[in-house]
């Protein structure tokens, strides 16, 4: 059997990004926007400092109750570093407690344990929740440990999952742990039929060759839908027992075994495997709307997610590639604004060059931007790190070039032209990417 590493890493594929398409304008050429952005856009230090360096971005994002964060793909070192300053800044400054990671629903919750556990290593204890993109990248790592280090204190941060896959560890005692969660009220008896039912269904958890064939997933729907039918009942035992919030938790977690399960099955063909990124995203979005409105109805939420998820409509973007379609999509960043409205941010990365790469994976090098691009004019600004706030944006004046049709690569480092403040609130800009790296074996211990 391949690690758990190898494994995630292997259905993870960052494909190389198209070179940018030639323009006739000369890249040196005066252009007025380029001094409109430099005087619109604020400077983050490249080195570290205090919360100060940006408070431009905590001045944006006001008040609202749900901020994504997205990058352009798994393998943007820089892109994860300059992420958790914001996050950390959010937590200190803006009151966020929770940070949902894309990765497993049911595996941050067992991870969150883990790292509760001071002779657990935090590499070691990150691998029961993360995916292995960002859980053994030495960019994100640090963000773990300073919210490890915020559990002993008075405002700790949290972490939470939104993705339906199992994506660490925690997969390994799911199961296991759902049975005897069943098992536990007293005078409760799951039927016999939905107890063998499920524990047939086990090997949808790993990453074993066996795939479920459609019937086999028909069967699947039935047995959980019977066991929702019966636990959900708030006379009976379980919701008594547990508690409702309980109860919705776990038929979530449930709910994504289910979906994983058909997963597996549509990202295995093809032809769709479409589908397959459609009803992920669906889902993604559909937990972090009940996170937000029943798992911490009361907390402010930063999530840390790719940045199609966190985008608002990205069929809005018209990207030149086959390969990248986003038809039918509904996002984490759509259903956040539906829930919460001007409450709900989505913020981008987006990078003038450099190189990404997955953890332990091939570097891919970015192409230099096309003359005219949101990323050639924040180049020719001269800085390394910016931020855009494009609702400030003219609509009139010297910026108002944000708001019209314009070209930029926060997705999946493609160009796409859109009017980008419908796509987003933000752009962060990196003007030279890193790959994700391995950190030295030593740095992540107690």
């Amino acid at each position: 059997m391949p690690s758990l590493l190898a494994s995630l890493l292997a259905a993870t594929v960052l494909p190389a990004a198209p070179a940018a398409p030639p323009s006739e304008d000369a890249p040196d050429a005066p252009d007025p926007r380029v001094e409109a952005l430099r005087s619109h856009a604020a400077s983050i230090p490249a080195a570290e400092t205090s919360d100060a360096d940006l408070a431009p971005v905590l001045a944006a994002i006001g008040d609202a109750r749900v901020v994504l964060l997205g990058t352009p793909s798994y393998g943007d070192g820089a892109g994860f570093l300059l992420l958790s300053r914001v996050v950390r800044a959010l937590h200190r400054e803006k009151g966020f407690s929770v940070l949902a990671w894309e990765s497993g629903l049911y595996d941050c919750h067992v991870m969150r344990r883990k790292l509760a556990d001071p002779e657990r290593r935090t590499d070691e204890a990150a691998s029961w929740g993360l995916h292995a993109v960002f859980g053994a990248s030495a960019q994100c790592l640090p963000l773990v440990r300073y919210a490890r280090e915020s559990l002993g204190g008075d405002r700790p941060l949290r972490f939470a999952g939104i993705d339906p896959q199992f994506t660490g560890r925690g997969s390994e005692e799911w199961l296991d742990a759902f049975l005897s969660w069943l098992d536990a009220p007293d005078g409760a008896k799951l039927p016999d039929a939905l107890r063998t039912g499920l524990e047939r269904s086990r090997r949808r958890l790993d990453f074993s060759p066996f795939f479920p064939t459609e019937q086999q997933l028909e069967r699947d729907r039935e047995i959980v839908a019977a066991i929702e039918r019966l636990v959900a009942d708030p006379d009976g035992p379980w919701v008594r027992h547990h508690g409702a919030a309980d109860v919705s938790f776990m038929l979530r977690t449930l709910r994504c075994f289910l979906v994983q399960a058909e997963l597996r099955l549509r990202f295995r063909r093809p032809e769709t495997r479409a589908d397959g990124g459609r009803l992920r995203a669906r889902t993604i979005a559909d937990n972090l709307v009940w996170l937000a409105t029943e798992r911490h109805p009361d907390a402010r939420i930063v999530v840390w997610i790719e940045a199609s998820h966190a985008a608002r409509r990205p069929t809005a973007v018209a990207i030149d590639d086959e390969a990248v379609s986003f038809e039918g999509f509904r996002t984490a960043g759509d259903a956040a604004r539906e829930a919460f409205g001007d409450r709900a941010r989505s913020i981008l990365v987006t990078a003038g060059g450099g190189a990404a790469a997955l953890v332990n994976q091939p570097a891919f090098e970015l192409p230099a931007p096309p003359p005219g691009s949101f990323e050639e004019l924040a180049l020719r600004t001269g800085e390394e790190l910016l931020f855009v706030d494009l609702h400030a944006a003219s609509e009139d004046g010297p910026t108002s070039f944000l708001r019209e049709e314009l070209a930029a690569r926060p997705l999946s480092h493609r160009f796409g032209v859109a009017r980008w403040p419908e796509v987003c609130d933000g752009f962060l800009f990196v003007r030279t990417m890193t790959p994700s790296t391995l950190p030295a074996d030593d740095d992540f211990g107690r």
